[in-house]
């Protein structure tokens, strides 16, 4: 399948316009403004739509990494690391 379109507002234009992927703006948000407060404490908001038993859940603690895919921060409670899949992760508080 072409992903390329062509621009054909005006006569005669050759501009290529290549569509935007679904996921651009959850990349964008975890590369790069998650990324600074490594080593910082937060509050992750999380909802399991699927399940009864963790539905909404918080985690807090130290962030430690964070990627595109993951966040994985060492819960502050049990001081165990925890791996959060981001699709899951609803709102984030920073305690800064």
């Amino acid at each position: 399948m072409n992903n390329n379109y062509m621009y054909s507002n005006y006569p005669g234009s050759n501009i290529r316009v290549t569509p935007s992927r679904g996921g651009q703006m959850q990349d964008m948000y975890n590369d790069n403004m998650l990324s600074p407060f490594v080593g910082k404490s937060a509050s992750f908001y999380l909802t399991f739509n699927n399940s009864n038993e963790w539905r909404d859940t918080i985690f807090k603690g130290n962030i430690q990494d964070t990627n595109k895919d993951y966040t994985t921060i060492v819960d502050s409670t049990t001081n165990k690391p925890v791996l959060l899949w981001n699709k899951y992760i609803d709102y984030i508080i920073l305690d800064t």
